[in-house]
């Protein structure tokens, strides 16, 4: 996904909490479990999530969920993105739903960070960015 990757969202995926890698590769890892009768049909549509920010096991880290429904028989549509900043146990601290009408209105990786991670909100108020 060029537009994904432009705005910053160049890590791993997982699709349905599983097949890790990246965005299209995570989807044919789901496709190809499917097609050999591993994985149920997506009746409500695919979950993919990852990391925005990520210091390691101990820290704080921030994530993202796609939901993408299928539109037709060949296509995906962007339903909805769930950002949230958890604790280091998974606990959410910050979380905000956003229901973009196109993959083009997500935000930046950056902004989606400041969405919800109060620390980066702090800077950014001290500093007037």
């Amino acid at each position: 996904m060029p537009v994904l990757k432009a705005k910053g969202y160049d890590g791993a995926y997982h699709c349905k909490a599983a097949y890790p890698g990246k965005f299209t590769s995570s989807i044919r890892g789901y496709i190809n479990a499917f097609i050999k009768g591993k994985e149920d049909y997506p009746a409500n549509g695919l979950t993919m999530s990852t990391y925005l920010q990520w210091k390691g096991e101990g820290s704080d880290y921030t994530m993202a969920r796609l939901k993408l429904d299928a539109d037709g028989m060949d296509k995906w549509k962007l339903s909805c993105m769930e950002i949230s900043h958890r604790d280091r146990f998974g606990r959410i601290i910050q979380e905000r739903k956003l229901s973009p009408k196109d993959i083009q209105d997500i935000p930046s990786r950056k902004l989606a960070i400041k969405m919800v991670n109060p620390v980066v909100q702090q800077k950014s108020r001290r500093y007037g960015i």
